[in-house]
């Protein structure tokens, strides 16, 4: 009999352990972060839905001109490793990051909205991806913009800019090789600083160290496509739009330089062939886009700003902040202030006469004007009234 009970007592023993034990793993970060795969590591949120080895170091070793940030331990699928992707995404994962992309035409004043966010020191700018991908991977003239150009470049560009907000460059070797050879790419990334040749490691370690990120890019077809990479990534989306006039008086200087430096000089008998297709091109874009974020999915319509240039270029002490609150950015100005591009927005009335004006207006439908608040020269008189300015309040867009 005692030696019944005994056995008995062992086994209520061992049973008492068991229960102990299991009561000490579910109270355990251990069980939380595999039943959630969401943890934190030395304050930074990581969420992955990879199963991940919990003995995982992060050193930070800090130097003049980047953080360099290593990792161990860190078990990733056979896919991920195939592929150069990375399966944690660090620290510009967690909530308070903010990914921005703002999407425009050529020679329509992105430079300028872009560098509102890009020249802060706490933000990664990745200068115009769409650029190095017809550059280095199709080998093609970059100044070529209209859809069927660049239709082949839309996958590719899709993929690489949701690599660009993870910080993850492996599958993208002409970056670096665009930072290396194109000097512009350096000094728009504010990354002028660095001593070449800039490696995969150095942009990586530097992307990582920053708080937010931003990409400009003036390739970008249609927003719809991109719609489930950009809601994955939590991006913030600014749509750029601006006057056919005034961004035709761009590319006109653009693409010929010699002519029509100043004043009605151009002698326009009827508009440039090539000139009318960026002008077809341009207004198809714009009609495309605002369609796709007034009444398109919810998602694109909550996380997408329309931007015109002129309200920017006239008033960026208004837009500016309105912009910064869009996105999540707790500031209220940039840090180094406003810049003026008023002048800019009215320079199509000095580049070309009315009946330049009034070919080039015909192009586009009165639709994609009205829409955008840009009013259409009706004749000679109108055209040489400097009161007015043929912007009107932009209408509300209603979603």
């Amino acid at each position: 009999m005692k030696s019944v009970a005994a056995q008995n007592g062992v086994v209520f023993s061992m049973i008492v352990v068991v229960i102990i034990g299991i009561f000490i793993f579910l109270s355990s970060g251990t069980y939380s972060c595999l039943l959630h795969k969401q943890f934190t590591i030395n304050g930074i949120g990581v969420t992955n839905g990879e199963s991940v080895n919990l003995q995982r170091t992060l050193n930070y070793s800090t130097h003049i001109n980047h953080v360099e940030i290593e990792t161990s331990n860190v078990s990733t699928s056979s896919d991920d490793k195939q592929n150069g992707s990375r399966p944690l995404h660090l620290p510009n994962t967690a909530e308070k990051h903010v990914r921005i992309l703002v999407t425009a035409r050529m020679q329509t004043g992105s430079k300028a909205i872009a560098e509102y966010f890009g020249s802060r020191s706490d933000f990664f700018y990745a200068y115009e991806p769409g650029h190095m991908i017809m550059w280095y991977v199709f080998n093609t003239g970059v100044k070529n913009d209209r859809g069927f150009h660049l239709g082949k470049i839309q996958t590719k560009l899709r993929d690489f800019l949701h690599d660009i907000f993870h910080c993850s460059f492996a599958n993208h070797p002409y970056f670096t090789q665009a930072m290396n050879e194109h000097v512009f790419h350096k000094i728009r990334g504010h990354l002028d600083y660095l001593p070449s040749p800039i490696t995969e490691k150095t942009l990586t370690s530097i992307c990582l160290s920053k708080q937010h990120i931003i990409s400009k890019v003036v390739r970008l077809t249609n927003l719809l496509p991109f719609i489930p990479r950009l809601q994955n990534d939590n991006v913030k989306v600014l749509f750029l739009a601006r006057d056919p006039r005034g961004m035709v008086s761009s590319r006109y200087r653009m693409i010929y330089p010699g002519n029509a430096a100043s004043g009605n000089t151009s002698n326009i008998v009827r508009l440039q062939p090539k000139l009318k297709l960026y002008v077809e091109a341009h207004c198809k874009w714009l009609e495309d886009n605002y369609n796709a974020i007034t009444t398109g999915p919810v998602w694109l319509r909550e996380n997408s700003m329309l931007v015109r240039f002129e309200d920017m270029a006239m008033h960026p002490d208004i837009v500016v902040p309105i912009m910064y609150k869009f996105v999540g950015l707790k500031d209220k100005k940039p840090a180094d202030g406003y810049t003026e591009y008023s002048n800019s927005v009215f320079k199509w009335r000095d580049r070309f006469t009315f009946r330049e004006v009034e070919i080039i207006q015909n192009v586009c439908s009165d639709r994609v004007y009205n829409i955008f608040g840009w009013e259409k020269v009706r004749n000679q008189r109108e055209f040489e009234d400097k009161s007015r300015t043929f912007v009107l309040p932009m209408p509300k867009i209603l979603t």
